[in-house]
């Protein structure tokens, strides 16, 4: 009976590998929230709690177009916390695949790619035509709302509590557009503590046991 009853349990975790995405590191959302709290902090001296006073100023300072922006030091700080949040997760998610024996780069990790990535790119460019356009006050609402649809439409090739961050980053972006005054304080909570949280959480009840 203990036989049978471990043949079952390697079945099943033999059919959860092959069905979902199961390498996610929860040391990668520690890592990607911990870096968004870092950009953050970098950002602070250079912008106002309010997105549209921050963007009125780089105005002023003869900020006028998409070119512009690319060479201020907030689209470094950007650009550097998005890329570092990036490998880290990928360095952490590598080291619990290879603990798995799971190939990173299999069928079911090129489908989280495909549907994070199709929602993900097309948002950004929508944010990027807003600057273009000078249409500041909801980019950072935006930025969350695109990167929460990005993680709904994942979650189902990837372990169940990635809908509850998905959701809560849509939550916050939403609520974000009637409190726009405090943009940095939701990109903050979002970015930062919700994936920290999340991270926690998932070390918790996944990783600790492999280890």
């Amino acid at each position: 009976m203990t036989n049978e009853l471990e043949q079952l349990k390697e079945i099943k975790s033999m059919m959860e590998k092959s069905s979902r995405f199961i390498s996610l590191s929860g040391w990668s959302g520690v890592a990607a929230g911990t870096t968004a709290l870092i950009g953050a902090a970098l950002a602070y001296p250079y912008v106002d709690l309010s997105e549209q006073e921050t963007y009125k100023a780089l105005r002023r300072q003869g900020y006028d177009t998409v070119t512009d922006y690319v060479f201020h030091p907030l689209s470094y700080i950007a650009i550097g916390t998005f890329l570092v949040a990036m490998v880290s997760a990928f360095i952490f998610t590598y080291i619990k695949s290879q603990k798995q024996k799971i190939n990173i780069w299999g069928n079911m990790s090129r489908k989280v790619a495909f549907h994070f990535l199709v929602p993900f790119t097309a948002g950004t460019m929508f944010i990027i035509y807003m600057i273009g356009k000078q249409d500041f006050l909801y980019i950072a609402p935006m930025s969350l709302i695109v990167y929460g649809i990005s993680l709904f439409s994942v979650y189902k090739f990837t372990i169940h509590e990635t809908l509850y961050l998905a959701l809560t980053i849509i939550a916050l972006g939403l609520v974000n557009l009637l409190f726009s005054d405090y943009s940095f304080i939701f990109w903050i909570l979002g970015f930062g503590f919700c994936h920290i949280i999340y991270g926690i959480y998932m070390w918790s009840k996944y990783d600790r046991k492999t280890n």
